[in-house]
């Protein structure tokens, strides 16, 4: 028996890992042994590319080929197709590994002179002496010609690929070129629902006609994880004269109708979606942009098992949410919600966490939070029949108390109270990042119930209430010295101390805490912001914070107020033995500067000083 380590697959494994592609290669020469044992990793991930020579005409692809190729095939797992396509990858077969494929076209390769007339226009112009409108026209035509006879043979050869490999295939990336859009026939998209094993489905700027759609959708029916990017249904690809001039068709398309065999898509869990088309004649993205949020609400009301969901919509919002609240929507099984669009609004938002039953994760990104989705969120529900169960016990119970992760730091309109607010009824969370949270808020609002919280991250300000709680402290320092000094006299007033007193101690209950950040974005306004806590080492104030064990990273950075000096660095590396990452305003002086910079790297901790 042969007990050789390099026979053990996860020895070979581990090495490899630390291993770079040359390396690998190199590893081949050193004995048989090796290999045998780094063979597999050579070729387990293939990706075929132009070369780096500079020169973009240069369309020689970078990869293995040759008999090479052929003796090695059966280890290739992902197959990579960028911009370069040569027939002899579109024709292997034997594949028996091929979990992966990802087809990947961009600007810059054939697709691009299909719409560059332009400036083609603004060079015959010039040069009408030598050649003459007529004959540039005649070379756009050939041009236009070529590029179709080019995606025609690479739109065949991918097609035949994903038939002869549909029993291993696994995960299919699908990406064309933003510019030169094209529609697969309806012979890819069977193809593509021949892989019943397949989990992952993205699939960026494509057209599917309306004949292609029934096979279209039984591709979607199978993958967990679906990305649909600028993809439109239902309507034919924009032929070369119109592109550029097609008008704004969603309202006469809102209503086509789709396959009634299909009305149901069981297979997604995970669902990514954009809307962006871009027009490459003038220059912008194109109004037929408003026809894919349609097809993508058809294609989310089909989707009866969808847990995740992240959609992009820029300006498309109201196309986008007008469609799905047409009629209710079943959202029992969705926990992940991620949502980046500036003209997603409050109205738009509430009936979406009306016909949830749990969401786990929140994400919103430039989205318009107000108090029709907070009261939606914080209600009390009766619990009736579904086909989820509840995590929590009870007739009645709340959408915000099965919350676990909350991003609103980018929201628009989301005010200190809101947060305070969440924080007081968010029993789950565990990641809470939010935008500006005030003193004043804090000490006067109830006790938060969130305490399992991980990670908090807010900008907490001492707002203007907070530092005119002593108007005539404030009045009468204001007359001799500047504002700063004004602000350390007011601090000493026994009603701002108590005020602290509770912010720390409720900062401080959160026994669970890992990631603390009182200064969250504060850089885009480091010029205005009023200040944060006194953190200083007394029993009021710092000394709340003791039993933060599991702090790994606090971040008080920008606070031109604050200055953390070697006092209480010190107190935070004992009392905190987990940390790992420090930030805070430089303001002390040069010999102290680096005399903590020396005691947080002997204690490896790495830390970063914020000057101005």
């Amino acid at each position: 028996m042969n007990h050789h380590a390099l026979n053990i697959p996860e020895i070979v494994e581990e090495i490899s890992r630390h291993l770079d592609l040359k390396d690998k290669v190199n590893c081949l020469v050193v004995s048989k042994a090796f290999h045998l044992a780094f063979v597999p990793g050579v070729w387990r991930s293939i990706t075929v590319s132009r070369p780096n020579s500079g020169d973009e005409m240069d369309t020689r692809p970078s990869c293995p080929s040759g008999d090479s190729l052929q003796r090695h095939k059966h280890y290739i797992q992902e197959l990579k197709l960028k911009v370069c396509f040569p027939d002899e990858y579109l024709s292997l077969q034997g594949c028996d590994r091929l979990r992966t494929l990802e087809v990947v076209n961009w600007s810059g390769h054939f697709g691009y002179h299909l719409y560059n007339d332009k400036d083609d226009s603004l060079d015959s112009s010039s040069d009408q002496g030598n050649n003459g409108p007529n004959q540039d026209s005649s070379c756009n035509d050939d041009r236009r010609a070529t590029v179709r006879k080019e995606q025609g043979r690479v739109l065949a050869g991918i097609t035949k690929l994903i038939s002869r490999h549909h029993s291993t295939l696994n995960r299919i990336v699908f990406q064309w070129d933003h510019i030169a859009i094209i529609s697969p026939t309806v012979e890819f998209w069977r193809a593509v629902a021949q892989c019943t094993n397949i989990g992952s489905l993205y699939l960026a700027f494509l057209f599917v006609p309306q004949e292609c759609l029934s096979s279209f959708l039984d591709a979607c029916a199978l993958p967990r994880r679906l990305k649909l990017e600028s993809t439109i249904l239902g309507e034919a690809a924009p032929s070369d004269d119109e592109s550029g001039q097609r008008e704004d068709t969603s309202k006469d398309n809102q209503d086509a109708p789709f396959p009634s065999h299909r009305q149901v898509l069981p297979g997604p869990r995970y669902i990514k979606m954009s809307s962006r088309i871009w027009d490459p004649h003038f220059r912008r993205y194109s109004q037929r942009s408003m026809q894919s949020p349609l097809s993508q609400a058809k294609i989310l009301r089909m989707c009866t098992n969808l847990e995740e969901l992240s959609w992009r919509g820029y300006w498309t919002a109201p196309i986008f949410f007008g469609y799905l609240s047409r009629d209710p929507w079943n959202l029992d099984r969705l926990k992940q919600l991620d949502l980046k669009s500036q003209n997603v609004g409050d109205e738009d938002l509430a009936p979406l966490f009306s016909q949830m039953k749990v969401l786990e994760q929140l994400v919103l990104n430039g989205t318009q939070l107000g108090p029709l989705s907070l009261h939606e969120l914080t209600k009390d529900r009766r619990y009736a029949n579904s086909r989820v169960e509840h995590p929590g016990a009870g007739p009645q119970w709340r959408l915000c108390d099965t919350i676990e992760t909350l991003y609103i730091d980018t929201c628009v309109g989301v005010t200190s109270p809101m947060i305070q607010h969440l924080l007081e009824n968010c029993t789950s969370l565990r990641v809470m990042v939010a935008g500006s949270l005030t003193v004043t808020d804090i000490a006067r609002g109830r006790d938060w119930v969130c305490r399992d919280l991980k990670a908090l991250r807010v900008r907490l300000e001492a707002d203007r209430s907070f530092w005119e709680s002593d108007a005539a402290v404030i009045a009468t320092a204001v007359q001799d010295v500047e504002r700063t000094a004004a602000l350390t006299t007011v601090r000493r007033s026994q009603e701002v101390l108590d005020m602290q007193a509770v912010v720390f101690s409720r900062i401080g209950a959160l026994q669970e805490l890992e990631e603390l950040s009182v200064t969250h974005n504060a850089k885009s306004n480091r010029y205005t912001f009023p200040g944060t806590l006194n953190l200083k080492v007394r029993p009021d104030g710092l000394e709340l914070w003791a039993n933060l064990k599991k702090l790994k990273y606090f971040n008080c950075a920008y606070d031109k107020y604050q200055v953390v000096g070697m006092e209480e660095l010190k107190w935070m590396t004992v009392n905190w033995p987990e940390l790992l990452h420090f930030s805070c305003h430089a303001k002390q002086r040069e010999t102290e500067l680096y005399a903590m910079m020396m005691l947080l790297e002997k204690k490896n901790i790495v830390h970063r000083f914020c000057l101005g």
